[in-house]
């Protein structure tokens, strides 16, 4: 492209050793651009011409005035930028040792292109001298035009800079460019203000840029993410995550580098950033709760993201540790958050309620699975910055706490242990309690399946039999004795209304004492095993239970008024069902001693060992003594009555104490 005088008056009157000059409308054209001018000047008699502008003239400054400066091949760089203006003064002396220059340009602007925002109504004084210059530049109350790289533009107040442009020492002029540095450039503007320094090589393109944004309001930070560099999903999610209470303290900002090496994968360079929040509200997920309170440290290092805090408050629980990191600012970038808790059990189960798993633990931790007392948690977070699921896990380390399961009516108190959860699945590490007074371990798994959350309970123990009968029926203190080991698996089927469940309990009772009659006398060395199931739901519960060979019971137990409403024991071999509705006994046996069986059901009728023995009754001819209309006695707790005036089968009487015939039935 080339750059020439086109047309023009000359006038020339000699003064002396000098001549006096007048160039009226005066035609410089370069770049297609056309500047239209009067000037006025001299030449004295060493060869050096001064020329002045006479009237401001419209004009577009650097595409007429850069090839003066630079080769023609820096043209295209601006040409797509439009610059425009008005030149109000110029002064060029021209001398054998080069140009020098002086100007004056007012109501600057030019375009947006690409990532490179656009001004309008800036003031420019040019002051140049051979190789060298300073470029002064003002602006007030004007519109800089950055749409393409921010969300919007961005209202101007105040901009003042002195920039330095100047060949590289040493360099070759043929083939050198320029460097262009300002040291302390100012900025105004409704949503922020900052103060920058900067160093560009043009030939190389290195450039190294510190930045120092002062204090804003959180919500106002969205407006400066720059989303073509820093991904679109990244900057959509930092724009709703950071839109609640607070303010940016301040924000420093450094790169060193050739931009067409970022993100400098082999450390061609560096671009890092400290923004400093204070109070913050962070949104992290839109099914979470925001962290509040939070004095958060942002640090961007190339296309990486890093967050800290040392506390914060998170659905009422303080948060400490907190780490938050985007590896990579990119597309299909994810935010992995680390973070401490401390609260209480019921703040957990209001987090998990108020949280992206409120359909599954948190329906579990509120309904099902209480938790009271401190807690010290751990939150990990996966969150997929594209919208998709986000992964939550963690672990609740109980210390002391009561759990209460309210389906089946249980409560373990001094909970010790590790509970961990990755979203709605979770399993324990080590946890122990104390069920009914006595110790207990337990394995507890949980998870969704098609229909239900489902909770798998594993519990073991080894108790003393006094404590457990304080809870059954004290009166067997005096026939039973000792301790066993036992084992007991529990699921739960948990649907968004009632529940229902399956137990089981095994035990070889070695270590008990029984002084009861056969068939549940025992030693502590004999082995007679254990085994009761029960399922149900949240309207009854059906009971087997079976000892050794020769006890079987089969009962079915509504849970509203927490009695059997049906119930049958069977000693020996029986065939016989039971199961109407009350209480029945049936005995296939060779032979049992009915005096101690009397006081035994006495015991399980709860009907007091210093009562006088009931009146006999007519049993076809037998010489009985009956047993009718007894009182029950509660035998699971003392709200859950086993047998409540029931009527009981006849006893055989003989003249040395109470004996039924080999193979009667009762």
């Amino acid at each position: 492209m080339s750059t020439g005088i086109r047309g023009g008056s000359l006038q020339a009157l000699p003064v002396g050793k000098r001549w006096q000059l007048r160039l009226d409308e005066l035609i410089i054209e370069s770049n297609e651009q056309r500047l239209v001018t009067d000037l006025v000047g001299q030449v004295n008699a060493g060869g050096e011409v001064i020329l002045n502008t006479m009237k401001p003239t419209p004009v577009n400054p650097f595409l007429v005035l850069l090839p003066l400066f630079t080769s023609d091949t820096a043209d295209d760089d601006v040409r797509d930028l439009d610059p425009k203006g008005q030149l109000a003064t110029l002064q060029l002396q021209l001398r054998p040792t080069g140009l020098a220059m002086t100007a004056k340009l007012i109501d600057v602007s030019w375009q947006q292109h690409g990532n490179i925002p656009g001004v309008d109504a800036i003031d420019v004084g040019i002051h140049w001298s051979k190789n060298q210059g300073v470029v002064n530049v003002f602006a007030r109350d004007g519109v800089i035009h950055a749409d393409n790289l921010l969300p919007d533009n961005i209202t101007l107040n105040d901009l003042r800079a002195r920039i330095y442009i100047y060949r590289p020492p040493g360099s070759q002029k043929e083939t050198a460019g320029w460097v262009v540095s300002y040291d302390d450039l100012q900025l105004d503007t409704d949503q922020f203000s900052l103060s920058q320094s900067l160093r560009l090589d043009t030939a190389t393109s290195d450039l190294s840029l510190m930045t120092q944004v002062q204090g804003m309001p959180l919500k106002q930070a969205s407006k400066l993410f720059p989303a073509p560099l820093m991904g679109q999903n990244t900057s959509a999610y930092l724009t709703g995550a950071l839109t609640g209470a607070g303010d940016i303290a301040q924000a420093n900002i450094l790169w060193h580098g050739q931009p067409r090496y970022f993100p400098f994968n082999d450390n061609e360079g560096v671009f890092q950033a400290a923004v400093e929040l204070q109070q913050a509200d962070f949104l992290f997920a839109d099914t979470w709760p925001a962290l509040t309170q939070a004095d958060i440290a942002l640090w961007f290092e190339n296309d990486s993201l890093t967050m800290t805090s040392p506390a914060a408050r998170l659905n009422g629980i303080e948060v400490t540790n907190l780490e938050a990191r985007i590896p990579h600012l990119a597309s299909g970038a994810h935010l992995l958050i680390k973070a401490q808790g401390a609260g209480t059990g019921e703040q957990l189960t209001t987090l998990m309620v108020n949280s992206g798993l409120q359909n599954s633990l948190g329906m579990v931790l509120d309904k099902h699975v209480q938790v009271s007392g401190p807690v010290q948690a751990s939150l990990d977070l996966d969150i997929p910055l594209g919208g998709d699921k986000v992964v939550a896990s963690g672990r609740a380390r109980l210390q002391g706490n009561n759990v209460h399961i309210a389906s089946v009516g249980l409560t373990l108190d001094e909970a010790q242990g590790e509970v961990r959860f990755i979203n709605e699945n979770i399993n324990t590490d080590g946890l122990t309690g104390q069920l009914f007074g006595q110790p207990v371990t337990l394995d507890v798994t949980g998870g969704m399946d098609e229909t239900a959350y489902q909770v798998d309970i594993g519990v073991a123990g080894d108790w003393q039999v006094q404590p457990l009968l304080a809870y059954l029926n004290p009166e067997f203190n005096d026939y039973v004795s000792g301790h066993s080991p036992w084992q007991g698996n529990v699921t739960l089927q948990l649907p968004d209304s009632g529940f229902s469940y399956s137990a089981s309990i095994q035990s070889d009772l070695t270590g008990i004492y029984s002084s009861l009659p056969a068939p549940l006398a025992k030693s502590t060395a004999d082995i007679m095993r254990l085994a009761l199931t029960s399922q149900g739901d949240q309207q009854a519960s059906t009971i087997h239970a079976k000892l050794g060979q020769e006890v079987i019971f089969d009962g079915i137990l509504p849970h509203a008024q927490m009695q059997f409403s049906r119930a049958h024991l069977a000693l020996g071999n029986t065939d016989f069902d039971g199961l109407g509705m009350g209480f029945s006994i049936s005995a296939t046996l060779p032979e049992i001693s009915a005096n101690q069986w009397y006081d035994t059901v006495q015991l399980l009728l709860n009907s007091g060992a210093d009562k006088p023995p009931p009146p006999a009754a007519d049993s076809g001819g037998l010489p009985v003594r009956g047993l009718t209309q007894a009182d029950c006695h509660c035998l699971a707790c003392p709200s859950a009555c086993l047998f409540r005036r029931h009527r009981c089968s006849s006893l055989a009487s003989s003249s040395t104490g109470w004996t039924l015939p080999r193979n009667r039935t009762i």
